[in-house]
């Protein structure tokens, strides 16, 4: 395990180049070569590059170097640069990435959010229409967070036009968002304390919102956890066999359980382990083993995220509040 520091030169060694913070933090963090307890590691990773000039020198907004490569002359190394990214981000970190080097308030058409993101290797498309992607996940993010109660992250101002959105600091919207937190904590702890029924009618009314059918409990264990079967079935096309394995757990899941998972699964199966806890870095990096079946991952915070959306375990309150705007830009002078 590396110190901070020189994870960071590490990642920017193997780049070549400069890297964003968020494709800098990101590998790192996959890569397990730092790990901390922290609930923001993201932003002590900004600190630390923005804040050791002696090693980082920033190039642009949220992008850094080796402070040996940007303030002599480079030598360019023998064999070409793959023009790839050594780790990409997440369409939505992407666009939240570009967005942040703008000023407050600038909204951006998402097929420039999407140019820029390509150019600066923060992501690394599988499809042909990466610009759709992104248009569609942004919406998607912005609708998710409405049902959820959760602040946004992105506002549309216009026909395919998006900003970050500014975080109510009125004293209404700090009291509907404390009031939302304190709702979202209390559904958290009565899904982790229920009884194995109760929780298993939940599980299988959530599973059914998500989409899946013919949704059979298989067995049940004694560590909380149980075993469900169901098809996942998309725009009544797509059907894909799932083995489920949910645990009402407080610790994380650690790798063996995944490996467990995974080694139970049929020819055909695809697997998803819902966890009221979380996982370990060794888990999630398990789940994701290049060359291997896939096992979807869903922890306690976004399994909270998912009963909300659905309604399950909540009531939703329309809230309309009302702000004078600046656009009428009365003078009381004239």
């Amino acid at each position: 395990m590396l110190t901070l520091k020189d994870a960071i030169v590490l990642v920017l060694e193997e780049a070549g180049g400069p890297l964003h913070s968020k494709v800098i933090c990101n590998q790192i963090l996959s890569r397990n070569l730092w790990q901390t307890s922290g609930a923001t590691p993201c932003d002590t990773v900004t600190a630390r590059l923005s804040t050791t000039p002696a090693l980082f020198t920033r190039t642009s907004k949220g992008v850094y170097d080796l402070a040996k490569r940007s303030s002599g002359p480079f030598t360019k190394p023998d064999a070409p640069l793959v023009e790839k990214p050594i780790s990409s981000l997440t369409y939505l970190a992407a666009a939240e990435a570009i967005l942040n080097q703008e000023s407050v308030d600038t909204s951006l058409h998402y097929r420039e959010i999407t140019e820029r993101a390509l150019n600066q290797h923060l992501i690394a498309p599988k499809g042909l229409t990466p610009e759709a992607t992104m248009s569609a996940q942004l919406g998607t993010d912005i609708q998710r967070r409405s049902d959820r109660g959760t602040a946004p992250r992105f506002a549309k101002t216009g026909r395919g036009m998006f900003k970050l959105a500014r975080v109510s600091v009125s004293p209404i919207g700090e009291r509907v968002d404390s009031h939302n937190t304190k709702v979202r904590e209390a559904l958290h702890k009565r899904i982790r304390e229920m009884d194995a029924h109760k929780f298993e009618e939940v599980i299988g009314m959530l599973l059914e919102r998500l989409g899946f059918e013919d949704v059979a409990v298989t067995s049940k264990s004694n560590d909380g956890g149980i075993d469900v079967i169901g098809q996942l079935v998309v725009a009544d096309v797509i059907r894909t066999r799932m083995a489920v394995q949910v645990k009402r757990w407080t610790a994380n899941i650690q790798r063996p359980e995944v490996q467990r998972v995974r080694g139970s699964l049929g020819v055909h199966d695809q697997g998803l382990i819902i966890t009221t806890g979380g996982f370990s870095s060794g888990a999630r990096e398990e789940a994701s083993k290049p060359n291997a079946v896939l096992v979807a991952l869903m922890d306690g915070e976004v399994l909270v995220d998912q009963l909300i959306e659905y309604g399950i375990g909540v009531e939703k309150s329309p809230v309309t509040i009302l702000e004078l705007s600046t656009d009428l830009n009365i003078d009381p002078n004239d």
